[in-house]
């Protein structure tokens, strides 16, 4: 039964991989986790799972002794399965309700403007699509893999950059400053000069791709103490909105995040 389980969550999600983000690996294998506990309750479909089940769930994952931040990945991958049998609802909305409470994440980072600068120009001389993804993170306060993933969408005669965040989650994020304006005339640029709809060349898959823009930053001296990693940039960007006025709500929904506090992870 587990692995008829097992089996049956694997298919469903494969089936909405595409929507996903971030560590696959460690997701497929929370979700593995999640289908193996559901045996005991003799299911006969993955898709009959319950909130009480959910809870159960969590309750068990706790009594192990997991961290909050693994419980937390828990609670990713059981969103993005209960999104795949499609019954979203039977998983809390918070991590809270699930009693997932991580303290003393609250730790903005400032990023160092001359670092970024000569980390910019490493990246554009190393490939110009590298470039352009880098001015898009810094001007749309995107994660890494969403800054290659990005496209170009119209609503009511405006663009918007359009990303998958994690757990599969699809914003629209508004070109509302000169330096959005900038980095998505040079998106649009690069993508029309290379008859493509993105940044990853035709002949790479997202992951070679996302490698080789990994190792490129890291040999251009990226890093969390020269405070010019990738990151930094998401930092960045939620403080100039707070500077510019925006709420801690506005900088949650342009970041992708459910709960408005997520805005002090970075200011």
């Amino acid at each position: 039964m587990a692995r008829k389980l097992e089996n049956e969550a694997r298919q469903l999600v494969g089936k909405n991989w595409k929507k996903g983000s971030g560590t696959h690996k460690k997701l497929l294998s929370n979700i593995r986790s999640i289908a193996r506990y559901m045996e005991r309750y003799s299911l006969g479909s993955i898709k009959h799972m319950k909130t009480k089940h959910v809870l159960n769930y969590f309750e068990y994952q706790k009594q192990r002794g997991l961290s909050q931040s693994t419980l937390q990945n828990h609670a990713t991958a059981m969103r993005f399965l209960a999104q795949a049998i499609g019954k979203q609802n039977i998983v809390p909305r918070t991590n809270h309700e699930l009693g997932i409470v991580r303290t003393g994440r609250y730790s903005p980072k400032t990023s160092d403007p001359v670092q970024q600068e000569l980390l910019r120009e490493a990246l554009y001389m190393k490939h110009l699509s590298l470039g352009v993804a880098h001015d898009l993170r810094a001007a749309f306060g995107l994660r890494a893999q969403e800054s290659i993933t990005a496209r170009v969408v119209v609503r009511s005669g405006e663009e918007l950059i359009r990303v998958t965040g994690k757990g599969g989650r699809i914003r629209e994020i508004p070109v509302d400053t000169p330096e959005k304006s900038m980095a998505l005339l040079a998106f649009k640029q690069f993508v029309s000069d290379q008859g493509t709809t993105g940044l990853i060349p035709a002949d790479k898959t997202l992951k070679q791709f996302y490698t080789f823009q990994k190792n490129a930053v890291y040999r251009a001296g990226s890093t969390k103490t020269s405070m010019s990693n990738m990151h930094t940039l998401r930092h960045q960007r939620a403080q100039i909105m707070e500077r510019d006025g925006k709420t801690d709500k506005e900088i949650a929904v342009e970041f992708g995040h459910d709960r408005e506090d997520s805005a002090r992870f970075y200011k």
